[in-house]
């Protein structure tokens, strides 16, 4: 997804704070070829019969004319299910962020932020990373918020299938998607994804998404030491 030619879709049905993104857009990578849609119509032809490469992300307003509540995210993935999704909300309350993550975004930018934050979290997510607001963050299980600082770096080490399943669950992918897209079974998936939360100690993919972005970890930093074919 992340290279200098990406493709981006924004869907914001502000014209200022869509210019002004375009700026930070362009100006992150310079080589990003950025498409616009302000309403449902045209978000409705822009991936009307899009290949799923089409787009290597959608950044995309959770409030839309002609959507309701969490509506336009659930269309995106439904028609563009391999798409990577990136939520631009002025909320961020942890009850709307976890229901976006539920829904299979794959990041959170909080258009509330200052514009330096903004900025930084739009780079993590060019970059690969997930990003999801601060205020999100400490929701979870007790043993989950009580993790000291030392705890919330690197230390993991992952097999390269294990990195390309939790790619993909980032990306939102159900795991029928994932394995089809790695020419595996369901039940393969299923045991790569309960070996992965295991060891990032989480139990539902939710937390883990937040636990990525708690730790600041984009999957290239993760690393990939060896491929296995299961």
């Amino acid at each position: 997804m992340i290279g200098a030619r990406m493709h981006v879709l924004l869907v914001d049905d502000h014209p200022i704070f869509r210019k002004g993104l375009e700026f930070l857009l362009l100006d992150l990578r310079p080589g990003l070829t950025l498409s616009h849609c302000s309403q449902r119509q045209e978000l409705e032809a822009c991936l009307a019969g899009a290949r799923p490469q089409t787009y290597d992300l959608v950044l995309l307003d959770l409030r839309m004319p002609g959507f309701e509540a969490l509506q336009a995210l659930e269309y995106v993935r439904t028609v563009a299910p391999e798409t990577p999704v990136v939520v631009l909300s002025g909320e961020e309350d942890a009850g709307t962020v976890h229901a976006c993550v539920d829904l299979g975004a794959c990041s959170f930018v909080s258009k509330s932020a200052p514009p330096a934050h903004l900025l930084q979290a739009l780079e993590q997510v060019l970059g690969g990373g997930v990003h999801l607001p601060a205020s999100s963050l400490g929701s979870g299980d007790a043993a989950w918020r009580s993790r000291t600082a030392a705890d919330q770096v690197g230390g993991l080490v992952l097999t390269g299938r294990q990195v390309e399943v939790l790619r993909r669950v980032v990306q939102g992918k159900t795991n029928k998607m994932i394995a089809r897209e790695l020419g595996i079974s369901d039940g393969t998936v299923k045991t790569h994804l309960t070996n992965v939360m295991a060891l990032f100690e989480v139990g539902t993919r939710t937390q883990l998404v937040f636990e990525l972005a708690r730790r600041g970890l984009s999957i290239d930093a993760l690393g990939e030491p060896e491929t296995s074919a299961y």
